[in-house]
This record gives structure tokens, C-alpha cells and sequence, in this order.
């Protein structure tokens, strides 16, 4: 199996950068597709969804005061889940300022197989297996 990351940046040419993981729900797929790939391989009859819940890990606490200051639900028409993600969204935009995503959370459902609960947090650091370094020149 080859896997091939793309930089996230060629050439720097000003003075400071930033890099970025981005946790959003295509990344939960491509876990998803990971996953029953290797199921249907071992000839499994389970999917992930059989095994596995996962979700975006919102800090929601964190950021329920901007969502209060501008109104909450009534102020703003979104759910603070929605509301952090159409601030992750406008922040990538305009690439600037703090994303309000921490990770992606991954738990065994109840009463899956033996192993599955073991199985969920290896998955849940899949996002960081890979080493990111910013150099500057």
C-alpha cells in the first residue's frame, strides 16, 4: 500500500504561516471507507456503522458564548453544532483565526464484538498519525 500526502504549502515567501489539521465530516467518511475496506477484506460481515459511532468533537462549551452573545438559536437560526461549523467554515475562508473542531471522536456501539471498544480509539488518532512540520526559511 503506498500513501501520499501532499504538502500543504511548496513555498512560503512571507514571514509567517500557519498549517492546519481540518476535522470535518469527510474526513469521518474516509475513515468510514478505510475501515469497511478492510472488513470486506477479512471477509467480514460487519461495516463500520455496524461497530462504530463517530463524530465531530465540538468544544462546545468553550464557544456556547459566542454563540449566546449573537443570539443563540433565535439570534443566529443555527444550533450551536451548526454554528461552530459555519465558523470553522467562514475561518478557512478567509484563512484566518481558530478552527472550533478538536478531532474526531470514535466509540464502539454497544455490544459489538469483543475488541471493538480497543479497536475505536486506535481509529480515533488516525488524524495524527502523520508528522507535520511548518519550516521557515
Amino acid at each position: 500500500m503506498k500513501i501520499t500526502i501532499q504538502s500543504l504549502t511548496d513555498i512560503i515567501t512571507n514571514s509567517s504561516s500557519e498549517t492546519f489539521i481540518i476535522f470535518d465530516e469527510s474526513g469521518i467518511e474516509e475513515i468510514k471507507k478505510i475501515v469497511n475496506s478492510i472488513l470486506k477484506i477479512a471477509d467480514s460481515e460487519y461495516t463500520f456503522d455496524d461497530l462504530f459511532n463517530a463524530e465531530l468533537d465540538f468544544n462546545e462549551g468553550e464557544y456556547r458564548d459566542y454563540w449566546e452573545d449573537d443570539g443563540g438559536l433565535e439570534g443566529t437560526g443555527l444550533s450551536l453544532r451548526d454554528y461552530i461549523i459555519q465558523h470553522n467554515q467562514e475561518t478557512i475562508d478567509r484563512r484566518e483565526g481558530s478552527l472550533w473542531v478538536d478531532g474526531i471522536t470514535i466509540t464502539a456501539k454497544p455490544n459489538a464484538p469483543v475488541g471493538t471498544e480497543e479497536a475505536a480509539k486506535l481509529l480515533e488518532n488516525i488524524g495524527y498519525i502523520f508528522e507535520s512540520d511548518t519550516f521557515y526559511c
